[in-house]
């Protein structure tokens, strides 16, 4: 099983942090293609989709 993540300390940027994951999450993506064990596909994603939720400014306030 092939796995791409990214180990990175960013402090007080949530705009950083989703710079330096992207290409990072963007390998991991592509290497789910080759995984053969289902719960292994569904925690992948599953932690893409919590990055891309983060990152696309669901969890950030926007002080409405």
């Amino acid at each position: 099983m092939i796995f791409v993540a990214s180990c990175s300390s960013v402090q007080n940027s949530a705009e950083a942090y989703c710079d330096i994951t992207k290409e990072s999450y963007a390998k991991h993506a592509e290497a789910l293609v080759e995984v053969k064990n289902e719960e292994a596909i569904y925690t992948g994603v599953l932690v893409i989709r919590q990055r891309d939720a983060f990152c696309n400014g669901h969890f950030l306030e926007t002080g409405d």
